[in-house]
């Protein structure tokens, strides 16, 4: 298997990986760091009771699932394992108290010294007392802070206590050659002396064994040139522009997080080739509608499988058929292990972790798997030329945290008008935030109408796109936006192939960037890169947690004693030199700034290669974020359409003068006249048949679905016929099933026996809706491109269902107005199956028209009901 010209797998050294940890590591720093951890905290470690490691990029994509099972397994009374990549990480572990200074050991990994990230958490940690620390650092800041700390420790403990520093091996890579640096080792030293199982000796040992199993030369029996080759063949014969990578328990989705990185920042320098990971034993995030509507879109034509499954998993057999039904959509490769079921105190199994000997198999794996995939490729997996650009912007922007926050305090939310602000930018013109044109957001109203305004502006730009990213800037947002990420593929725009991520940011500002910054532009390559297929959500939350770690400026120097003529002197030192030209210094940023200072550049480099849309808010609370979703269900409605439009080479649905035009007067014709006909004929035969008896109907309207004057103009007439039996209700959202409720109590307190439809939206439905079907019918109305909704006929609908007409009037009735969410009519089967469940989800069948010509169409819908 040829290399390429690339150094992938550290054969500068001329070492095996055990070669390199017996003759290098072991004599040199094994005993050494088991002394410092006795010095530090008693014999064994007694007094250690927590491990942070610190480091970003390589330096933490290989921790998760070390952490992971090291805690899993970890007997009673040992340490816990942190990571803390970012400042804000470890002001979270330090406010919550699970780190204390006496009791911690920092391990700080940066190769230069000085990345910005890895430079907060240690000078932060420093100022907070943390003096025992091990630094994994070739020189630089870090250093230097490693040398305060023994320093501290030498005053507090009346003794001299020298700096453990660990210089690394110029010749040797940190991500692709991790296995043979002293990155791991040092953590598994540790981690080693309170679980022999995962202690370095063993790692190293295992680390070996697939490392020489994997050996290239054999390429017939490598699993990583086998697979290598067939993800090249995949991209390369049937044109598979994305991999589904799909796992079974939790561990297994922290290992496939490595191979996403080494895809996402490794290997979109020449093609399109992004990865997603489908989590199959956690339906509650991911629904298994989310990987059906994938595989059955037109995306599903273009990607190929991977599939990592613990036979161990109590859902293992199930997991597999899924997979199997995957795998009739698309090639597959499968990969089966079998790990250690985890138990609580009844026996019942509530995890699955891995083996030490699965990590090192999937650790070694993934590093080999890239080096093939990026030979055949013909790209160098170590190159990150994007990540260096924001890495330049990110310094500029923690340098000025002054201006920007003045710029904040003089802002919309600064100044108390709004809570939240939107703004976008796109290639050519990218000003976004703070520099561009934001817009206020004070209600669901104004929020869906921002939502169709800005993806207006993406008419004729979305030619290749077919990605949607949504990055938030804080752990909380996570669930949330994994919500919208399931509503996405519900909607029409995941029937058409579009492919929805999350990520999370800072903590990933530079893990799996790369391939979303890569575009044609920059890279002069001949075809499309992912930056050219992309559309960006980020949620930046300006102010992440308030306690006295994140409230506390950066101290941008660190007093180092040195020897001065015969005495001692101390030396300031400083972390981080002046920006270029006007002086300013990170000296004083706290948390909030810094971690602002992080995400911004990368939003503006993306906006730089991809329509970018941007919400910044202080903080994301609960009415915060039901205005992102009003504007995420009409900016995401939208694009479907204009994506849609494009695809059919014509804009289908006109929204203002010229051909084609859709009238009001048209609307009025082919739907308000003949709904009218239709209603007013049921209700005379509802009376004429004597069908009515003394039972109530609660008709509710969502008002997210329909104006609500529309409904009420219906209700007068409607009820000449219902004998004053006819309860509407207006609202939307938890307030609409409140409102049910009351009117329902209200009914059984003066004995009416009652029944109840409900006429709700998507947004509705997904916080209420669980609590709709349990009082009644529903009637889900699924309109992403805005269609004319004929009210009229939700009427007649809402009260053939009410009054128990049969399954072919109820079927008459509804595909008179609307169609399935697939575009095609409904059939018996279809509804009597639905009835059954409680919800019929409808599509209307009127095309989409644009505001005004709307408004003038609810009117005469208005004016019709009333004659009625």
């Amino acid at each position: 298997m040829a290399r390429g010209g690339y150094n992938y797998r550290g054969t500068g050294t001329k070492q095996t990986v055990l070669q390199f940890f017996e003759n290098y590591f072991k004599p040199e720093w094994y005993g050494k760091i088991r002394s410092f951890i006795e010095q530090a905290f008693g014999p064994n470690g007694q007094n250690l009771k927590a491990i942070v490691t610190n480091g970003i990029g390589a330096n933490d994509q290989f921790m998760w699932s070390l952490i992971k099972m090291y805690n899993e397994n970890k007997p009673a009374g040992a340490p816990v394992w942190y990571h803390a990549a970012t400042a804000r990480e470890f002001a979270r572990l330090y406010s919550e108290g699970k780190i204390k200074p006496d009791s911690t050991i920092f391990v700080d990994i940066t190769r230069s010294g000085a990345t910005w990230e890895g430079l907060e958490v240690a000078s932060r940690s420093l100022q907070e007392g943390f003096n025992k620390r091990i630094a994994i650092v070739n020189g630089g800041p870090s250093k230097d802070i490693a040398i305060a700390a023994a320093q501290a420790r030498s005053k507090t403990e009346k003794t001299t206590v020298a700096p453990l520093v660990i210089e690394l091996s110029p010749d040797i890579g940190g991500r692709n050659m991790h296995r043979k640096t002293s990155i791991y080792y040092t953590v598994q030293t540790i981690a080693g002396i309170f679980l022999p199982s995962m202690d370095s000796v063993e790692f190293a040992r295992l680390h070996d064994k697939f490392d020489r199993a994997n050996d290239f030369s054999d390429e017939d029996g490598s699993l990583p040139v086998s697979a290598g080759r067939f993800l090249h063949g995949a991209m390369y014969l049937l044109g598979a522009e994305h991999i589904v990578f799909m796992t079974n328990t939790e561990s297994l989705r922290r290992a496939g997080t490595e191979w996403e990185q080494y895809i996402m920042e490794g290997s979109n320098k020449r093609d399109v080739i992004s990865m997603g990971i489908h989590d199959l034993a956690d339906e509650v995030y991911e629904p298994p509608a989310v990987l059906e509507t994938l595989v059955s879109s037109p995306a599903g034509k273009k990607c190929v499988g991977m599939a990592l499954l613990d036979r161990s998993s109590p859902t293992y057999d199930k997991d597999r058929k899924r997979v199997k039904s995957v795998a009739e959509a698309m090639p597959v490769m499968i990969l089966t292990v079998e790990g250690t079921k985890i138990t609580d105190g009844t026996g019942k199994v509530i995890d699955v972790g891995m083996t030490p000997n699965q990590q090192a198999a999937l650790d070694i794996l993934w590093t080999d798997l890239v080096t093939v995939f990026t030979s055949l490729l013909r790209v160098d997996a170590n190159s990150n030329p994007n990540v260096k650009k924001v890495r330049e912007y990110t310094s500029d922007r923690v340098a000025g945290w002054r201006d920007n926050e003045r710029k904040y305090a003089q802002d919309l939310i600064g100044q108390g008008k709004t809570e939240l602000l939107v703004s976008s930018g796109n290639p050519g013109s990218p000003a976004i935030g703070a520099d561009g044109k934001q817009n206020a957001m004070n209600t669901a109203t104004q929020a869906r109408q921002l939502g169709k305004d800005i993806a207006a502006q993406l008419a004729g730009k979305l030619k290749g796109r077919d990605r949607l990213n949504l990055f938030v800037g804080s752990e909380g947002l996570q669930e949330f936006v994994g919500g919208l990420r399931r509503e996405a593929y519900g909607s029409e725009l995941g029937r058409q192939g579009w492919i929805v991520q999350t990520a999370l940011f800072p903590l990933w500002s530079h893990k799996g960037l790369e391939g979303n910054l890569a575009n044609q532009a920059e890279s002069n390559t001949p075809g499309p890169l992912l930056g050219d297929k992309t559309v960006n959500i980020f949620i930046n939350t300006r102010r992440l947690i308030d306690n006295k770690v994140t409230g506390r400026g950066f101290k941008n120097t660190v007093d180092i004693e040195v020897d001065a003529g015969g005495g001692k002197a101390v030396e300031k030192r400083q972390l981080v030199p002046p920006r270029k030209g006007d002086g300013a210094t990170v000296e004083g940023a706290n948390v909030h700034q810094t971690n602002d200072a992080m995400t911004m550049p990368n939003i503006r480099r993306m906006a730089e290669v991809s329509p970018t849309v941007l919400f910044e808010c202080n903080e994301a609370d609960e009415d915060v974020k039901a205005l992102i979703k009003a504007f995420y269900e009409s900016f995401t409605g939208e694009l479907a359409r204009l994506s849609r439009a494009g695809r059919d080479g014509e804009k289908k649905y006109p929204a203002g003068e010229g051909a084609g035009k859709v009238t009001a007067e048209q609307i009025y014709q082919v739907s308000t006249i003949p709904e009218r006909d239709s209603l007013q004929k049921y209700l005379a035969s509802l009376a004429l048949r004597g069908a009515l008896d003394n039972r109530a109907v609660i008709i509710a309207h969502d008002t997210a679905v329909a104006p609500g004057q529309v409904a009420q103009a219906g209700e007068r007439p409607i009820n000449k016929y219902l004998e004053g039996k006819l309860v509407d209700i207006r609202a939307t959202g938890r307030k609409l099933l409140d409102n049910i409720a009351q009117a329902a109590q209200e009914l059984q307190a003066a004995g009416i026996p009652y029944k109840v439809v409900t006429i709700a939206g998507n947004s509705t439905m997904n916080e209420v809706g669980q609590y709709l079907t349990r009082i009644g019918k529903v009637l889900n109305i699924q309109n992403p491109d805005n269609r004319y909704i004929p009210i009229i006929g939700l009427y007649e609908v809402a009260l053939r269902i009410a009054y128990d007409s049969s399954i072919d009037d109820v079927l008459l009735s509804l595909n008179r107005i609307a169609i399935n969410p697939d575009n095609r009519p409904f059939t018996k089967d279809d509804v009597e199956a639905l009835l059954s469940r409680g919800v019929l989800m409808i599509l209307p069948k009127i095309v989409p028209v644009n505001p005004s010509e709307a408004a003038a169409a609810y009117k005469a819908a208005q004016q019709a009901l009333i004659s009625l």
